[in-house]
């Protein structure tokens, strides 16, 4: 491109249509071109961050450009953002989310969020770098971390991320997968990268970076299915599993499922129900829970269940976080509905590649009640046992 303004400056002066001041102005801009920084091509090819949402504070104030702000406010390209006790989700203009933790800050600049001191947790298609680490993100979410001793680390959750260091012209980039971290010295140069032990990971998923925020991260299944195939004798964090069950779709209050069989036990009568569910969106499993009678109580609730046979073993795929209160009142209750998209079960606990179509599910709810100050802590089990194929399909759209 410069050499293309310096051959038509010439021609043009040759032929005497140019004066002197203007081929003055020409040199002047070229040299000017010449003299820019380039990026590197994989930071260049990026979307340019111009803007981002102050999308939800957790705790205390934050500030930009020491101003206090609120949400929906915007910092612009340039602007500090510093969290003091506070926590802030940011939704950048790129689509990206960005969280930044208490006793952090950024720099929104042009190509990347710049942390220059504590921690980050970017999910989505935006860089995320330090004074001396660039990135370049396609889609993933990870963690970025400035330590105490000036150190950085990288540590990815799903998808996969490259660093590189421009001021290092022959430290070659370095590929990060998800499931591995690495440590940058303050010098710059890279160390091995290493994988992520599952205590790593779930220290991460448990930290204040994924806690307490209203909305979970969009990627919170890829994040769960990474874990599980990662780590399949570990259990991902049930918070997180639940906060899966709140986005899916949900049943009418009055929705009825298929009639199961009558049980009678403890001087409760009750049926559950295994259904299969369809959706605009999605499909899952509902367990469906009707009290055609019961004791007067002084405290009941249940917890949901879902187990698959292998190997003559009943392995769980699925807790409900936390109980569900039932009604005191004796009678006749209203169905109570437990609905469980297919991403929130465990399969990975069965093996790789596991097809669901041939499991055969049980579903239980285990009740426990009081009667009274002398009979309590009681417990009741209700079970239903069926192969995924025979389980019935109910249609419940959202």
């Amino acid at each position: 491109m410069v050499s293309k303004i310096f051959s038509l400056a010439r021609q043009l002066r040759k032929s005497r249509r140019l004066s002197q001041w203007i081929w003055v102005f020409l040199a002047t801009v070229s040299l000017t071109i010449l003299a820019q920084p380039s990026l590197p091509p994989s930071i260049a090819q990026n979307a340019r961050i111009t803007e981002a949402t102050i999308a939800e504070i957790v705790d205390r104030q934050v500030l930009v450009n020491r101003r206090l702000v609120a949400p929906n406010d915007k910092a612009r390209l340039g602007e500090r953002i510093q969290t003091t006790g506070a926590r802030v989700e940011l939704k950048v203009n790129t689509g990206a989310i960005a969280r930044l933790g208490s006793n952090s800050a950024l720099v929104l600049g042009s190509q990347c969020l710049q942390l220059q001191q504590g921690q980050m947790l970017v999910s989505g298609a935006s860089n995320a770098c330090t004074p001396n680490v660039d990135s370049n993100i396609r889609e993933a979410t990870y963690l970025l971390e400035r330590l105490d001793n000036n150190q950085t680390r990288y540590a990815v959750l799903e998808g996969d991320i490259e660093i590189s260091n421009p001021q290092i012209p022959n430290l070659a980039p370095v590929s990060v997968q998800q499931g591995q971290d690495i440590i940058i010295e303050s010098d710059g140069r890279f160390n091995p990268v290493q994988p992520l032990s599952s205590s790593g990971y779930a220290q991460i998923l448990n930290g204040e970076l994924m806690r307490d925020f209203s909305t979970p991260l969009p990627n919170l299944i890829a994040i769960k299915q990474t874990f599980e195939t990662l780590y399949p004798d570990q259990i991902f964090p049930p918070y997180l599993s639940q906060r899966i069950v709140e986005r899916s779709f949900r049943c009418p209050a009055n929705f009825v499922a298929a009639s199961a069989p009558v049980e009678s036990q403890q001087n409760w009568t009750t049926q559950l129900s295994l259904a299969r569910l369809t959706s605009a969106r999605q499909g899952g499993l509902l367990i469906q829970l009707k009290v055609l009678d019961k004791p007067l109580t002084r405290y009941a609730n249940a917890v949901y269940q879902v187990y698959a046979l292998q190997e003559q073993n009943w392995v769980p795929l699925y807790t409900s976080m936390g109980a569900r209160l039932i009604n005191n009142q004796n009678g006749t209750l209203p169905p109570m509905s437990e609905t469980i998209p297919i991403e929130a079960l465990r399969l990975q606990a069965l093996g790789e590649k596991v097809n669901i179509e041939n499991l055969e599910l049980k579903a239980v709810v285990k009740i426990r009640y009081d009667l009274s100050m002398e009979q309590r802590d009681l417990n009741l089990e209700i079970e239903q046992i069926k192969a995924y194929p025979d389980i019935p399909i109910s249609h419940c759209l959202s």
